[in-house]
């Protein structure tokens, strides 16, 4: 009997499992189709994609929609979209953690993702342009590329707080973690090196040069054959490096553009034909311009940062809106700001809910109007007007009562408690008349 191991492949926003079947050889690519399955949304990019085999679980993250997707290869259905990760690229299922983190590169974050509620837990800054990650578990460190900001970030996955950055000197690639060395390996593309770091301090412990390497971007550690295989966006290349001597010992030459190593273990032709795409149309797609109205959200949503952040983080998507028209003579929907602010997690402060602290006792006659709405006084101590309010507190609420003159509009007397009761008007009356001590 023919044994079958399945290999998942997105592509557009399809999910499409196959099988190899070991010992066929009619073919030079022994696969055959078990399900084509569709995920939703746009059809628009999917990057990186990451599997819990204990729960099941394949987490793929969709960079067009700016969702993690999670997928149950049981019932082979899409079990939830978890929103709020703008332009996701990189997902990293930790399986004895019970989390998946994914790399938001749309506001620079690293998110959290509980795997039994499939909901977000946690937000915590990723650097700049956060793409790939590794985990070392022996001190629960999780490694975050930040490509165009020169380094890695490290974060303590028990508290999901970023303890560390390391410069690497130059844009950053694929993170991998190695666990025979124990060691974390990082593409470095601009200076054509792989760094190796030792998770117990975060030191970088060697600079391996690449020759002929150009946008080594890609990486993925084979490490039972302490092989690493590099591949390089620049020149169409993949590396393979012998750990243990580190030494490139092979070069090949693969698709155009590889990103992770997939497509370099799979060319984008043989993929194509797989799954019945053309390849001009795979390269149109991928080489298409953003549209005009992505390109115009990308500058109306700094301009929002920055009105937000002028205002101190209370502007709502109203006031940034008018401050656009008024002051920017940029004139775009409320609604479309509400959207782009929406994608970016920015939102205003809200008013505080109202409270009602005065209500009519049942029976009780109220008081005649004696100043007939006329607030005003020739000399003072001729009115007094008095009112209370509350003011919100960590323990509860504090009310205040004053009186005021009305000819000098100054507070002549106050009083403050815990409650609404007449003895607080009373008591700030009685400071008035003490203070005052009115002839009549």
């Amino acid at each position: 009997m023919k044994s079958l191991s399945a290999i998942i492949a997105t592509s557009i926003s399809y999910l499409v499992i196959v099988a190899v079947v070991a010992g066929a050889t009619s073919s030079p690519l022994p696969l055959s189709s078990v399900s084509d399955i569709p995920l939703g949304g746009n059809t628009t990019r999917l990057d990186y994609e990451s599997l819990d085999v204990g729960r099941h679980l394949l987490f793929i993250a969709h960079l067009g929609d700016s969702v993690v997707i999670a997928f149950d290869t049981q019932t082979q259905r899409v079990v939830a979209r978890i929103e709020g990760v703008s332009k996701v690229h990189g997902v990293l299922a930790i399986p004895e953690l019970g989390k998946v983190y994914a790399s938001a590169t749309g506001t620079n974050e690293v998110v959290v993702i509980d795997e039994t509620t499939l909901k977000i837990s946690a937000r915590m800054p990723g650097g700049v342009y956060p793409d790939g990650m590794a985990y070392a578990p022996d001190v629960h460190k999780l490694y975050v590329s930040d490509e165009h900001g020169s380094s890695d970030t490290v974060i303590d996955v028990r508290t999901n707080t970023r303890i560390a950055t390391i410069p690497l000197g130059g844009d950053v690639g694929n993170t991998q973690f190695d666990p025979v060395s124990r060691h974390i390996f990082v593409n470095v593309q601009t200076r054509r090196q792989l760094i190796e770091i030792d998770p117990a301090t975060d030191k970088i412990v060697a600079r391996i040069n690449l020759p002929g390497a150009d946008g080594n971007h890609g990486l993925l550690i084979d490490a039972q054959q302490r092989r690493a295989f590099i591949t390089c966006e620049g020149n169409d290349k993949m590396l393979v490096l012998d750990l243990d001597s580190k030494k490139i010992i092979a070069s090949f030459d693969v698709g155009k553009d590889p990103d992770v190593v997939n497509q370099a273990l799979y060319p984008v032709r043989i993929m194509c034909r797989l799954l019945e795409v053309s390849v001009s149309g795979f390269y149109a797609w991928d080489e298409r311009e953003p549209r005009e109205r992505a390109r115009t959200d990308a500058v109306l949503t700094v301009k929002i940062r920055e009105i937000h952040d002028r205002s101190r983080q209370a502007y709502g998507s109203p006031m940034i809106h008018a401050e656009l028209a008024d002051d920017h003579d940029i004139h775009v929907g409320r609604k479309r700001v509400a959207r782009l602010m929406r994608a970016v997690h920015i939102r205003g402060v809200s008013a505080r809910r109202a409270v009602v602290t005065t209500w009519a006792t049942p029976g009780v006659k109220t008081p005649e109007d004696l100043v007939e709405r006329r607030f005003y006084a020739a000399a003072p101590n001729r009115l007094w007007v008095a009112d209370a309010t509350y003011v919100p507190t960590w323990t509860g609420f504090l009310f205040l009562a004053v009186v005021l003159d009305v000819y000098s509009r100054k507070i002549v007397g106050w009083a403050m408690a815990n409650h609404l009761r007449t003895e607080l008007m009373l008591a700030a009356l009685d400071m008035a008349i003490a203070q005052r001590r009115p002839s009549d």
